[in-house]
């Protein structure tokens, strides 16, 4: 309903803005702005009214907002549904490819990345475990690929990819979730391809925990 009231306003604005604006050059007494005075008053109303047209627009709904309204609108018992953090699910049949886009909601600190990743992976895998219906079983393999908010040197936030792996689904079909901690599954990552951006975070986290992550910090660091 805003949206309709913000349309309308400033509809409204556009159309006093150029009748005054004309009027100000040739008198419209047809439309009330016979004078150079009205013309001017025309240009004042437009102005109020585009003021009115912003205190009714609705405010521009957050990253985090959208993702959670997604999450809502994803059907239960899907990967996509899992992890509010999930943007995108894509299965391609023909190919037996499934393509999970996350756009993580908050920056990390220090070695937390891979954790986060881990999560999301731990929530996906639970539901292609229990049957997801956007993750079909002729799948055989699932790109996992993750987008951050990165901040510049010049403090201008944008939205970047800054890891990327593949795991089989049949690997996370067989994982027995509460025996292992979820940064466990990074063990079944193949093709990890870490960008520049969160190469010290990955490089901190594997400092920390390579004995009980080894194959996927060796493929990390390749």
């Amino acid at each position: 309903m805003r949206d309709f009231a913000a349309f309308c306003t400033l509809m409204a604005c556009l159309i006093v803005l150029v009748a005054s604006i004309i009027a100000l050059v040739r008198p419209l007494p047809k439309v009330g702005l016979g004078t150079r005075k009205r013309a001017l008053g025309g240009v004042g109303i437009a102005f109020a009214l585009f003021i009115l047209t912003a205190a009714v627009m609705p405010a521009p709904k957050a990253a985090a907002d959208i993702a959670q309204a997604k999450r809502k609108a994803a059907p239960a018992g899907t990967v996509a549904a899992s992890n509010d953090q999930i943007a995108e699910v894509n299965a391609y049949a023909e190919t037996k490819f499934a393509s999970v886009k996350v756009d993580l909601q908050q920056g990390w600190d220090g070695s937390d990345l891979p954790v986060q990743a881990a999560m999301v992976v731990e929530a996906a895998g639970k539901a292609i475990k229990a049957g997801a219906s956007d993750i079909p079983q002729s799948v055989d393999r699932i790109d996992f690929w993750f987008t951050a908010p990165l901040v510049d040197q010049y403090g201008k936030e944008s939205r970047s990819k800054v890891l990327q792996f593949e795991i089989k689904p049949a690997d996370l079909r067989a994982v027995q979730y509460e025996n292992i901690a979820p940064q466990g599954l990074l063990e079944f990552a193949d093709d990890v391809y870490v960008r520049v951006a969160a190469r010290q975070a990955v490089a901190d986290y594997c400092a920390d925990n390579e004995r009980t992550n080894r194959l996927f910090c060796a493929k990390a660091a390749r």
